[in-house]
């Protein structure tokens, strides 16, 4: 059953958050950059289509609206009573769900900084931590306590007074990260430093996708990589996001197409030969079976994506 953020905490918090964001963001749409490094605020009037974008390691929350993610076929709902968690790289299906010119979206989302987490866990080595808390993987929606809601609410603030960013940005998102790996929440990210455990090797995996998703994938060769056995490292991957490596390069892939076309000016030919495509013809049938759209009719497409 999901938790309304006024039966959870002071619905004072939730107004003054939506106050923050309101006037950083003024009357502008979309993502919008911040004065604190890492710290993003989305804002949107109206509900907008499904897309596909790359979701990358960050600590996401709203103060208004409602928002989903589909990875690999699974939703992930959140409002402003939870907050989505991600941990690892991976593409996914968003869509924000509930907005009005009245009651618009409002979002913040603040960068994983993945050194700074395990800078905070040699910290709290000493210190009784909770046991992690689900299956891990690479995005989980949970609870937002008022806890980890004073400690954004206190990042944030830093966006009316910006005289005072360099000093305590830094402070107050060790602080957010240190409450995060206090209550479990960081998964996988809250013991990288336990050589055993497979979400590191996992991550490497998709770091090794990543950089190579323009050649072909060699399911033995990448376990060797990671260290797993091909069966092992298949079986977490898609654990940890809903797809097997293969369908993540996929995936990857036409994320990318997706982008050049909107922005570059090469052509349909050389976007797929450029990507790994053995041919134009398989990268029209596989980006029309995701997009709906053939990459031609995509291109001459009138606004890209936000």
């Amino acid at each position: 059953m999901n938790v309304r953020l006024e039966d959870s905490r002071p619905f004072s918090q939730q107004k003054a958050l939506c106050g923050m964001l309101t006037s950083a963001a003024g009357e502008r749409l979309g993502r919008l950059e911040t004065a604190v490094p890492g710290l993003y605020i989305n804002r949107q009037t109206a509900p907008t289509s499904p897309d596909y974008l790359l979701q990358t390691p960050a600590f996401n929350l709203m103060a208004q609206g409602r928002k989903t993610l589909w990875a690999g076929g699974v939703a992930y709902s959140y409002d402003p009573g939870h907050y989505l968690l991600a941990s690892m790289d991976i593409p996914v299906l968003a869509h924000v769900a509930e907005a009005s010119p009245e009651a618009p979206y409002l979002g913040i989302r603040l960068d994983i900084d993945t050194a700074l987490v395990d800078d905070i866990l040699r910290d709290m080595a000493a210190l009784p931590m909770h046991a992690a808390k689900g299956p891990d993987r690479a995005l989980s929606v949970e609870p937002l306590g008022p806890v980890l809601l004073d400690a954004i609410c206190r990042l944030a603030g830093l966006l009316e007074t910006p005289e005072d960013i360099p000093m305590l940005a830094p402070l107050y998102q060790r602080e957010l990260y240190y409450r995060l790996i206090q209550e479990g929440q960081l998964g996988w990210l809250g013991r990288t430093m336990q050589k055993e455990h497979p979400m590191p090797r996992v991550a490497r995996a998709i770091a090794l996708i990543r950089r190579q998703y323009d050649r072909p994938l060699v399911m033995g060769a990448l376990a060797a990589e990671v260290h797993m056995s091909v069966s092992s490292l298949h079986h977490h991957f898609k654990a940890a996001t809903h797809m097997t490596p293969l369908q993540y390069q996929k995936q990857l892939r036409l994320c990318e197409a997706r982008y050049r076309l909107w922005h570059g000016p090469d052509s349909v030919t050389t976007i797929a030969r450029a990507l790994g495509y053995e041919s134009a013809s398989q990268f029209s049938r596989e980006y029309r079976r995701q997009f709906g759209l053939s990459p031609r009719q995509e291109r001459r497409g009138s606004v890209a994506p936000a």
